[in-house]
């Protein structure tokens, strides 16, 4: 059952950052991570690589606020 295989709350917040908050994004992805994983948990590392999207700790705009922060 694919309930069961998305265990981590990490996954969730992944679907939602790639999607957009578009219900139809979330769902074509969770099902292509499905096909991909099999009966294996799902991962956020999943998620982004099926949206060919980057995470947003890797992004430009997030680490040039997270310096501007430091100083």
């Amino acid at each position: 059952m694919l309930i069961e295989t998305v265990r981590t709350f990490q996954a969730i917040d992944a679907l939602l950052y790639v999607s957009e908050g578009d219900m139809r994004k979330a769902i074509t992805y969770l099902q292509s991570v499905a096909r991909l994983k099999g009966e294996e948990t799902l991962t956020k590392a999943d998620v982004y690589e099926i949206a060919g999207v980057r995470p947003m700790h890797l992004s430009l705009v997030f680490c040039c606020m997270e310096i501007e922060h430091r100083k």
